[in-house]
């Protein structure tokens, strides 16, 4: 599979390409390491971006993927990020991750179809979590059943 860090170069992470792909977007440089990293342990790859806009003009491959998103991103927020993939009918699987939410908040992201909602720093032991996996059978592009 190909892994993709923050400048987009691509890195050969060892397992079989057209797989998944986990887009980890947080302004926190360490917490994007951090979770790409335990990520890639499993064997998934990864697209580890700072901000919402990023996400949104990137060039995303036709397989099979979820996004960790954080709430607080400077620019779109990833509360905004959520509902203008909902608008243009983008069905990917949002986690989302933050050091700041509320009960408001997450009833919120939930209402509007994310997978899950956790707090840092718990949520970066979390990422090999079970909502990994089942925002995949979920989740955008191809064939979700082979996953």
């Amino acid at each position: 599979m190909q892994v993709l860090n923050s400048d987009f170069r691509s890195e050969r992470a060892g397992t079989d390409a057209g797989s998944s792909l986990v887009f980890v977007i947080d302004d926190d440089a360490s917490v994007r390491r951090a979770i790409g990293r335990l990520l890639n342990s499993v064997g998934l790859g990864t697209a580890l971006l700072e901000s919402a806009n990023e996400f949104l003009s990137a060039d995303r491959p036709e397989t099979n993927s979820c996004i960790i998103l954080d709430v607080r991103l400077p620019g779109m927020s990833g509360l905004r990020l959520q509902s203008e993939l909902n608008y243009r009918g983008d069905k990917i699987p949002v986690v989302f991750i933050t050091a700041y939410g509320d009960i408001r908040m997450t009833v919120r992201a939930l209402q509007q179809g994310a997978v899950e909602f956790l707090p840092k720093p718990s949520a970066i032991r979390s990422c090999s979590m079970p909502c990994i996996p089942r925002s995949k059978k979920t989740g955008s592009g191809g064939d979700t059943r082979r996953i």
